[in-house]
């Protein structure tokens, strides 16, 4: 099953930091926000739903479809393609849609994907916008440090540096490290000198990162969970220690 943590993380930046977003992905650029496109009509293959702006570049509205992946696949062109195509459909063809892919790698890939029309060969192109220049995100860019650590943890302490006084920003922080590192969000807070009853604070204000506390909190139980039955661990101290029930248990021993 994909793992949607990171879209649903870079939506929330979206919500955030919009204009700081769409320079980081068109630095070059004079691209105007207008707002933001809501794509509750458009159905996709059942994911979770892109960021989407409509933008004005040179006095043309363009529907701009961002899409963040944690690492390269090779399905991804064709994914990008059906999605512009489904969009396009959606605005009635009467805008044009841009699709770039927000990756969080260092790698750079060359975003094309070729379409077969009989003895025709036409190539889509979309940009790739990785993170190759770390140092520069991280003196232009301080909205997307959070994401850092998953590209390289070496930058642990210098991302928990800069989000420190952020509460949004060190949320999202500690979600992440909490995932890579597989610790509980109590123990990630300790290790960054943080409260808990600040993080929730900054949950309750963004509804959407108590969803992804929760459902990350599953998780992470979930792995102690099972390195524990590895170990040989007594069920009964298990459920103790994850506050885990005997049949969650027992379920995940099936697994």
């Amino acid at each position: 099953m994909e793992d949607h943590l990171w879209d649903k993380l870079f939506k929330i930046i979206g919500d955030y930091y919009p204009n700081e977003l769409v320079k980081f992905l068109f630095p070059d650029k004079e691209i105007q926000l207008c707002g933001k496109y809501e794509q509750e009509k458009v159905v996709i293959e059942s994911q979770t739903a892109d960021i989407n702006f409509w933008v004005e570049e040179q006095g043309i509205v363009k529907l701009l479809n961002i899409e963040p992946y944690s690492s390269w696949r090779g399905w991804i062109p064709s994914r990008v393609f059906t999605r512009n195509g489904i969009i396009t459909k959606a605005l009635n063809y009467e805008y044009q849609v841009i699709s770039v892919v927000l990756l969080l790698e260092k790698g750079s890939y060359q975003g094309c994907y070729e379409v077969s029309l009989g003895n025709q060969i036409n190539h889509f192109l979309f940009p790739i916008v990785s993170f190759q220049d770390i140092e520069g995100i991280l003196k232009k860019y301080r909205f997307l440090a959070p994401f850092v650590v998953k590209v390289d943890i070496s930058y642990q302490d210098r991302v928990i540096n800069i989000v420190r006084d952020d509460k949004l920003l060190k949320a999202i922080t500690v979600l992440i490290l909490s995932r890579l590192l597989k610790l509980s969000q109590k123990e990630v807070l300790a290790m960054i000198g943080s409260q808990l009853e600040e993080f929730r604070q900054a949950l309750l204000e963004v509804p959407i990162m108590q969803e992804l506390w929760k459902e990350e909190a599953e998780k992470t139980k979930k792995t102690i969970a099972i390195n524990m039955l590895k170990e040989g661990l007594d069920v009964a101290l298990i459920a103790k220690i994850t506050s885990l029930s005997l049949e969650e248990i027992a379920k995940i021993k099936l697994e």
